[in-house]
């Protein structure tokens, strides 16, 4: 199969009533119940998730908060199960304080999590998908060969493999000079269910789903070292069920997706900066015509200090004249206590 979702196409970002209608999820999880850097262990629509963390990322002050997830690791496992369920599996070391923040509690650490993104079969659609030679395989009922939407969930597991048993086909290891950050995984995998929603038995199934974020990734990501484990991944018991092609339309289609899930975070942020700038700059008027009124408040008050200072002069001087008065008046008193008439007068 050759993946260049030229068909398909939808928005990247679906708004929940679309997501709704497609049947995405039989899960009715409130948008806001998610983590907004980690989901839940029992999964959720990974469009809504997409959604939830670019709301989140589009709250904070910068839009380096979105390099605080890098994905280390990206796992490409199958379980033993009777369907041979193949799923994507990461390990994600979420920073701490390695931006700037205002948050003042937040320290230079890091955490380790593990999360999954996996196709599921969703709810019907309206047409049926018919298939005689797999209806005679057991595990391929009548139920599951009508069409259904694509279920395709993200979760946290505390570790990995998820369950006991699982094989690991093939493992990515990103470099710090070409990191995986989370939003980006997370986008691809939202590209690769909305230009493909239908869950198709044969082809747009769990295999296609794992291997399209698997490949796409190895091909976009050259540094990354791969190792392969085994020659599992896309076959069910020896059946080759699922092969591809990752055309440069795809790794192209990516990269837009990459720029149109920045687009709002960007222009938030922008927004709230150009806020908060019109603040200051407000505070700096507000500060400037104080500033201007103490000035003239300090100018009326020299003034008058000037004013009573000519006065104080005034009054020295008309003192220093009444002291010379007081000084001449006392000499002539001294001169007439002191005169002696002369005797036979």
């Amino acid at each position: 199969m050759t993946i260049d979702f030229k068909r398909n196409v939808h928005h990247l970002l679906p708004p929940a009533t679309i997501i709704r209608l497609r049947g995405m999820s039989s899960r009715n999880i409130p948008f806001a119940s998610c983590d907004r850097e980690r989901p839940p262990e029992n999964g959720i629509p990974i469009s809504v998730f997409c959604l939830s963390l670019q709301d989140h990322f589009a709250s904070k002050d910068d839009v380096k908060h979105v390099e605080e997830c890098i994905v280390e690791e990206l796992f490409l496992y199958k379980e033993p199960s009777l369907s041979a369920h193949e799923l994507v599996a990461a390990r994600v070391r979420q920073l701490h304080g390695s931006v700037p923040s205002s948050d003042s509690h937040i320290v230079q650490d890091s955490d380790t999590f593990y999360i999954y993104i996996e196709r599921l079969m969703g709810k019907t659609t309206n047409a049926e998908n018919s298939s005689p030679s797999l209806a005679n395989i057991p595990v391929f009922g009548s139920s599951s060969l009508k069409e259904r939407y694509a279920d395709d969930v993200i979760g946290s597991v505390p570790h990995l493999p998820r369950t006991q048993g699982d094989t690991l086909c093939s493992r990515l290891t990103f470099t710090e000079a070409q990191p995986l950050h989370l939003h980006q995984l997370v986008v691809l995998a939202t590209m690769v269910h909305n230009n493909n929603p239908i869950y198709c038995l044969t082809e747009e199934n769990c295999y296609f789903f794992a291997s399209s974020i698997f490949e796409i990734l190895r091909r976009t990501y050259e540094s990354a070292s791969l190792e392969v484990y085994n020659t599992l991944a896309g076959s069910w018991y020896g059946s080759r069920i699922y092969g591809m092609q990752i055309t440069p339309a795809a790794i192209d289609w990516y990269h837009r997706s990459l720029i149109e899930f920045m687009k709002p975070i960007q222009e938030k942020v922008e927004q709230r900066r150009a806020e908060i700038d019109a603040i200051y700059q407000q505070h700096d008027v507000e500060k400037s015509a104080i500033m201007q009124r103490k000035d003239i408040v300090i100018e009326e008050k020299g003034a008058e200090l000037e004013e009573m200072k000519a006065e104080l002069e005034e009054s020295k001087a008309a003192l220093e004249g009444k002291d010379a008065v007081i000084e001449k008046l006392l000499k002539l008193l001294e001169g007439v206590e002191s005169f002696q008439p002369e005797s036979g007068i």
